[in-house]
This record gives C-alpha cells, structure tokens and sequence, in this order.
C-alpha cells in the first residue's frame, strides 16, 4: 500500500499538471488597445448622408484607419484589430504604398482629446471600393513637460491639422459579411471586423507618383475639406497656436464605437 509520502506527492503532481494543462488551453490574454498613452484619446467617426457607418464597406474602413494609428504609436502590430494582419497585406520595405504601419517611431508623450474623421464618399466600381475620407487632427494634443498639451498639428505645413485619404478595399463575395451593426460603448472591436474585405490602397500615405497618377486632385481636394472642418477658422488657430490646458482637448467617448464584449450597442 503506498505511503502517505507517496499519495501527497502524487496528488500535488497531477495538480500542476492539471493548471499547466489549463494555462496551456487559455487564450492569450486580451490586449487593452485604448490604454496608457493612449487612455484619453477617442476616434469620432461621421458621415454624408446616406453612408451607413454601422455597416460594410464603412466598417473595415474604421478598423483598418484606427488599427494603423494603434499600431503606429504603439510601435506593436498586435494592438491593430483583430484580422488586421489578414486583411491588409504586407509589400516590400521599398513598396510605394505600405498598407502597414511604421512601427519604429512609437509615441513617447500622453495624447488627449479626440481624432475625427468623416466619410465624404464610397465609390464603388464592380469589386473594389474607394473610400474618401477627411481627417481632422488638430483637436488632438500631446502632453508637454511642463504639463500642458499642444496639438499634434502645431507647427506643420498648411493644412494643418486637416487631411484628406482615399483608401481603397476590394469587397468579399456575397454573403461573406455577417455581422450586426458595429456601434457600442467600447473603443475598440473584440473580434475580427474586417469581414473578408482586403485593404488594396491607401492614397493618403502612398507615395507622391502614386498618388499624383491615382489622385490628381489631391491637392484641391485637401484644401476643400480643411475649409469644411468641424470647427472655425478661429477655434483651429487658437488650437495650433501655443500651448494650452488639457480641458481644451476635451476627450469624449469613441463615436460610433464598438460592441463591448457582451454585444452591447452603444448610441449610433
């Protein structure tokens, strides 16, 4: 009969076996893409009449503007949302247009305030889509040393704070997309978006040959929606200029959001 020893010895065996076992079979756990520097920070997507943000093609084009620039300040392709590294493909280092991020030029300062973009058009012919998006940076604001924050436009070439990209997506076959409409209160999606959609473009960061053969009224363009900023002329001069408290970069919540882990829809 074996010995009392014996027993205890086996039993406390099988039980790190059996929590190695579990460990093992647990997923990684979950990456909390909206933290640290990046806690007070929110994208604010809107649109022109008659495009639906909640649904295709819109969706992945949310995901995959918001991937990039989670990946970009965080110099870590894991915080790009789920089925990202699927949906867009890997080029060349010399490739003119990296669909991917730059992940060797990580943030180093606290970001505040909220990034807006705005849907002008989704054009599509036959399988592909092309997505014209505005983006508005300048009521997003750094920390500085000294504890206040200037927006992360200040400085630059006109038109600052404003910019314009068409990113370009060719669509699933039918039925490929599933998925309820993506608003909730997170800021971020837990499972994978993107739907089947393949990023093919980006002509906002594409070189400028590129860009000037797919995109010749680029420059015209820019300007056009730097004047139809959300703000006034005024209230983006005050911002770009100077310093100022953190309350003028106020931070409100990710508009339309994502559905939290539990399906929770948040206002659309």
């Amino acid at each position: 009969m074996p010995s009392r020893a014996v027993i205890v010895a086996f039993v406390a065996s099988a039980a790190t076996l059996l929590a190695g076992c579990q460990v093992f079979g647990q997923d990684e756990p979950a990456i909390d893409r909206w933290d640290g520097l990046l806690s007070d920070l929110r994208f604010q997507w809107s649109a022109e009449p008659g495009i639906d943000l909640l649904t295709e093609p819109a969706v992945p084009v949310r995901a995959y503007l918001e991937s990039r620039w989670l990946a970009q300040s965080t110099g870590n392709l894991d915080y790009a949302y789920p089925g990202f590294t699927g949906a867009v493909p890997e080029e060349p280092p010399d490739a003119d247009e990296p669909l991917r991020p730059n992940t060797n030029h990580q943030l180093s300062r606290a970001l505040v305030g909220n990034s807006h973009r705005h849907i002008l058009a989704l054009d599509r012919a036959n399988d592909t889509v092309t997505a014209t998006v505005c983006v508005y940076n300048y009521t997003v604001a750094a920390e500085t040393d000294g504890g206040e924050f200037e927006s992360v436009a200040r400085g630059r070439t006109e038109p600052r704070g404003t910019n314009v990209e068409r990113v370009l997506l060719s669509a699933p076959p039918e039925g490929r997309f599933n998925l309820p409409p993506q608003a909730g209160f997170s800021p971020a999606p837990s499972t994978d978006v993107f739907g089947a959609w393949t990023i093919t473009g980006d002509l906002g960061i594409a070189g400028n040959r590129t860009r000037a053969e797919q995109w010749p009224t680029f420059d015209a363009d820019r300007a056009l929606f730097a004047a139809a900023a959300p703000d006034s002329a005024e209230r983006q001069a005050f911002l770009l200029d100077g310093t100022h408290p953190g309350a003028q970069f106020p931070t409100s919540p990710a508009q339309p959001g994502w559905p939290d882990d539990a399906g929770a829809e948040g206002p659309a």
